[in-house]
């Protein structure tokens, strides 16, 4: 590597005139750029104000020695990596230990011959710069390696976070599948049970009983079915929501009116409150349909026979709201501490299947922008609130 002098700088340390005289013709001959300092304390002086690129120094000089002066050059972290090449007519070979000791790199006895200082000095700036490009390329890979270490972090994170989510979705799977086994088994059963008792049973008494066993069989059955497709539906964002202005009281009595034979057998009376067909909502009519009816098919569930079943539907400045009220066992406490979520195990009321149709609701719910609020009356009862959120 050529060194070029313009763009070094150095400063010459010497008591003696002469030999700063000597020692800046030769290293002006190569352009470089020159200090000077007749002694330690210049030097001193001259190390606190600018940063040298090389420094050449007398060892025996009054006052402060050059050997002195290298000493607390190095306690300054800017000349740190700053060559020092001692310059003495001492060949004592003690002498030029203690140069190297107190942290000098080179040293030139007097007389010198130019041609071996500036081969010197070449050879020391020459090393110098290869140390600084060998440390920014350390710099360099340093900070590679510490953006790699954070990418390769971060990956693991994120690695960490999908193994996670697929274990839990391994779970849910599980959960699903022990939960369609129980809820399509139970059903079937009841209707294959029945379908042999009228084949092998020739008393007619048994019909009435059967039939009603069958049927009930048959509705938990497409009931579940039902909620399970419209979940995956909603999952998955097959199809959006066509929303549309209907009557909260039209929408009412026709899910009641599905409800009916359930609410017949059992005396059940339904009220709605106020019977007002001009409070409306913005909705999709088969989605909010399908939650109301799974509310209602609870609430009759669970209702006593002649119990009542209150629907009030209210209005503030935000939202319309429609809550369901009935006499029945009201909910569980692990029913309130796991509603909402999927395929959870659930007690009876409204999270007969396991927690399905309340996550049905709630999923119905959240693409209206709407809230389910459930929660037990103080006088007995369940209660459950639906909130659709005026349009603005």
């Amino acid at each position: 590597m050529k060194i070029s002098g313009e763009n070094h700088h150095i400063l010459i340390v010497d008591d003696n005139p002469r030999n700063l005289q000597i020692l800046g013709k030769a290293l002006l001959k190569e352009n470089y750029n020159l200090e000077y300092a007749i002694n330690g304390e210049a030097a001193l002086n001259w190390i606190q104000e600018k940063v040298f690129d090389l420094v050449i120094l007398d060892i025996m000089m009054p006052g402060i020695t050059g050997l002195d002066v290298c000493t607390e050059l190095r306690k300054n972290e800017k000349y740190n990596d700053v060559p020092v090449i001692f310059l003495s007519a001492d060949n004592n070979k003690e002498t030029i230990l203690q140069g190297f000791e107190r942290g000098g790199q080179d040293y030139i006895t007097k007389p010198f011959d130019s041609r071996e200082l500036i081969a010197r000095v070449s050879t020391q700036l020459e090393l110098k710069e290869s140390r600084e490009v060998l440390m920014g390329v350390n710099q360099h890979l340093e900070k590679k390696v510490a953006e790699r270490t954070e990418e390769l972090r971060c990956t693991n994170e994120e690695l960490r976070h999908a193994n996670e989510e697929l274990l839990a979705l391994d779970r849910i799977k599980l959960d699903f599948m022990n939960i369609i086994s129980h809820e399509i088994r139970t059903p079937l059963n009841g209707i294959l049970g029945s379908v042999l008792l009228l084949k092998e049973n020739s008393n007619r008494a048994n019909l009435d009983f059967l039939l009603k066993l069958l049927y009930s069989s048959a509705s938990r059955l497409e009931k579940f079915s039902f909620a399970s497709l419209i979940i995956t539906e909603l999952r998955t964002g097959q199809s959006r929501p066509n929303m549309e202005n209907i009557s909260v009281k039209e929408i009412l009595e026709k899910s009641i009116e599905l409800q009916g034979e359930g609410f017949t057998t059992k005396n059940i009376k339904t009220r709605i409150l106020p019977d007002d067909p001009a409070i409306s909502i913005t909705c999709d009519k088969r989605l909010i349909s399908a939650g109301i009816s799974s509310i209602l098919c609870n609430t009759e569930r669970y209702s006593p026979e002649e119990g009542n079943v209150e629907i009030r539907v209210t209005q503030d400045q935000d939202f319309t709201y429609v809550t369901f009220l009935d006499e029945g066992p009201g909910f569980s406490d692990e029913a309130i501490k796991h509603q909402f979520k999927l395929f959870r195990p659930g007690e009876p009321h409204i999270d007969q299947n396991s927690g399905i149709e309340l996550s049905m609701v709630k999923m119905i719910m959240d693409i209206h922008g709407g809230n389910i609020q459930i929660s037990n009356r103080a006088e007995g009862g369940a209660k459950v609130q639906l909130s659709f959120k005026k349009d603005i």
